[in-house]
């Protein structure tokens, strides 16, 4: 969606009395869901493994779509299409007709790893793929005399792409060893969530909505799949040998969090908006499997495979409060700018296992040993309107700071994007937009090799386009 009118507002008699009693049915609605889902939750189960939680796309969350990727994700405070539900629900207010969209994303990330004290283990790897990245149906509806809008949305956050393939060499003469390995490390996954969003005015000039999201284990698949081996070949006790271990770990994901929304239209030039992004704990049902073997060709009566037989238990994943604040700037009617300002508060990142440890996921230690540090975004966009006859286009443009939360201090990520749009008008109900954004990081925390940890230097492509119909 290109552009789009304010919904009018209209008092009525007695204007925040049916307001107040939606807040209290909403509150009491969130309560009960957030009862049902502790009562719920899974009876805890031994646990020897922990997941990698390798992710491939930004931890910080964001949003939507293709128009916001266009502008760099600044859509705090411009947020005025069906993907406010991600990124501000309140933005939801300015959506005047029935519409649907649907956000189509094609993603490439190449790495490049060295190590130090194993540099036969440098290596590059490219990892790319597409997938189904939103949809979405909204609906403006007046109750009470009062306009809201409703949605309910699908929403790809998190991609889980990784690989990794090294090999290192293990010596002990004392004992007579003298191994090298080769490893491979695959995962694939997503954390998706459905969503249902609704918004309204407070006053005329102020708006608030609210975003339930579900992040349920029964959404196509939702988390992820590893995949590692490892083969080594040398001598061990004086004896050739010959070493084989695979293992493959499922883990599904499911929980429920809120994004709570904010506009205030300060003047006709300037529009503050705000987002806060509730924390929550996330249960993960793991199933895995291993198999272990050692090959003596001078003994082979003592070669025996060793399984670990098939185990499902259940551990849990805490994601952080994260929250934002975004100003639009509007000097006329054909161009805008919004610059946004975003904090996670990644010490509330954390993993537990079915006995109750507490590990972090970025240092790998207890999380009693361990602080990571908060992280800062900002992200500065703009979007310059063109009217023809027929059409309206839009040009769009962005740059942003996106760091991620590291052992040490954040890692430091950069990146810009450009995007376009065009919209029919009523003659064709139809909107298409197309955006592609880039990310770079130089000299970050990459993965780690028998507790050696890697320089890395990240290069990340993302490629959205988006369609929207309105009824």
């Amino acid at each position: 969606m290109i552009l789009s009118d304010t919904l009018s507002y209209t008092p009525s008699i007695h204007p925040l009395r049916p307001k107040l009693m939606l807040c209290s049915l909403l509150v009491c609605l969130l309560f009960l869901i957030l009862l049902l889902l502790d009562n719920k939750a899974h009876r805890a189960y031994a646990a020897e493994s922990m997941p990698e939680v390798k992710f491939s796309s930004s931890l910080n969350p964001v949003g939507s779509g293709a128009r916001a990727l266009g502008m760099g994700g600044a859509f705090i405070a411009f947020a005025d299409d069906a993907t406010a539900a991600s990124w501000n629900p309140a933005g939801l207010k300015n959506l005047l007709r029935p519409e649907m969209s649907i956000v189509g994303q094609y993603d490439e990330r190449a790495e490049s790893f060295s190590f130090d004290q194993s540099p036969q283990a440098a290596n590059q790897y490219l990892m790319s793929g597409e997938c189904l990245n939103y949809l979405s149906l909204t609906y403006p509806f007046r109750w009470q005399g009062e306009n809201f809008v409703f949605s309910l949305n699908y929403q790809n956050l998190y991609s889980l792409r990784r690989t990794m393939r090294y090999r290192w060499q293990f010596e002990d003469q004392n004992a007579l060893i003298s191994m090298t390995y080769e490893a491979r490390f695959r995962q694939e996954g997503n954390l998706k969530a459905a969503s249902a969003a609704l918004a309204t005015f407070l006053t005329r000039a102020v708006s608030v909505g609210l975003t339930l999201n579900f992040w349920s284990d029964k959404l196509a698949d939702n988390g992820w799949i590893e995949d590692y081996r490892k083969i080594g070949w040398g001598v061990e006790g004086g004896r050739d040998c010959q070493s084989f271990t695979e293992r493959l770990d499922r883990y599904s994901f499911s929980g429920f969090n809120m994004n709570l929304g904010l506009l205030w239209d300060i003047n006709r030039f300037f529009t503050l908006g705000a987002v806060v992004k509730t924390p929550f704990t996330a249960r993960l049902r793991h199933e895995g499997k291993a198999l272990s073997h050692k090959i003596h060709p001078a003994s082979p009566e003592q070669d025996n495979p060793v399984y670990e037989p098939p185990k499902v238990d259940h551990q849990k994943l805490s994601l952080p409060l994260s929250y934002g604040l975004g100003l639009a700037f509007r000097p006329s009617d054909r161009l805008i700018f919004d610059l946004d300002l975003a904090r996670a508060e990644w010490n509330g990142y954390v993993l537990q296992d079915a006995e109750g440890r507490k590990i972090d996921p970025i240092t790998c230690l207890p999380k009693e040993q361990s602080s990571i540090k908060p992280t800062h975004q900002v992200r500065l966009g703009g979007e310059h309107v063109f009217w023809l006859k027929k059409l309206t286009l839009a040009s769009r443009a962005g740059l942003f700071y996106d760091p991620e939360p590291a052992r040490r201090n954040p890692d430091d990520f950069f990146g810009f994007s450009l995007g376009l749009g065009i919209s029919f008008g009523r003659l064709v109900p139809l909107s298409f937009d197309l955006a592609y954004q880039g990310r770079f990081g130089h000299n970050v925390e990459g993965d780690s090799i028998r507790g050696e940890n890697s320089p890395a230097r990240v290069r990340q492509h993302l490629l959205y386009h988006s369609v929207i119909y309105y009824f």
